[in-house]
């Protein structure tokens, strides 16, 4: 099975997809993870990469070619990716969109990157209106819209465990 999870940032999308790939013992693929690489190799900083992408749609597509290579290696795995529920089209996807407000997200970011809750609340806003522009210029994809996704979680209500349980849950009832 192939779990997407998607969310703004400081949704807990990366916490959860690496304690999901733990607790089911499976493959783990981080988009972020090759967009730190394409930055480290083209020496650029990551919000420098991402005012490049914004006028360079090969670097998107150089992320999404990487991620689906990666999923054909596997039948099962969990991707931590902002496009992952568009761009997988394959039976057997549970896409997974977490979220939370924006002051809460504000302050995991804060807390993650030891800055003041407002630098934290600019970045976030700045990246998040990059990724949507972008989305929307290159795929057509309004990032906005969750109606793609099979589940949907509040991880202000849910803590990381709690949000693991409800997957899990999911997942088993989707494999039965």
């Amino acid at each position: 099975m192939i779990i997407t999870l998607s969310g703004p940032p400081g949704s807990g999308a990366t916490t959860t997809a690496k304690n999901i790939a733990i607790n089911m013992s499976t493959d783990y693929y981080s988009a972020a993870t090759t967009f730190h690489k394409i930055a480290q190799e083209r020496k650029l900083t990551p919000d420098e990469l991402r005012l490049l992408m914004l006028t360079e749609p090969t670097i998107d597509y150089e992320i999404d070619k990487e991620q689906l290579e990666t999923i054909k290696k596997t039948k099962n795995i969990v991707v931590d990716s902002k496009l992952g529920a568009w761009k997988i089209d394959t039976p057997n996807v549970l896409r997974v969109y977490l979220h939370a407000p924006e002051r809460i997200r504000a302050k995991r970011i804060s807390q993650k990157l030891k800055i003041p809750v407002s630098d934290a609340l600019a970045k976030m806003e700045k990246k998040e209106k990059q990724d949507a522009k972008r989305f929307m210029a290159w795929y057509g994809i309004n990032i906005e819209d969750v109606s793609i996704y099979d589940l949907i979680i509040n991880t202000e209500k849910w803590d990381p465990d709690g949000t693991l349980f409800i997957i899990t849950k999911a997942v088993q009832r989707m494999t039965k």
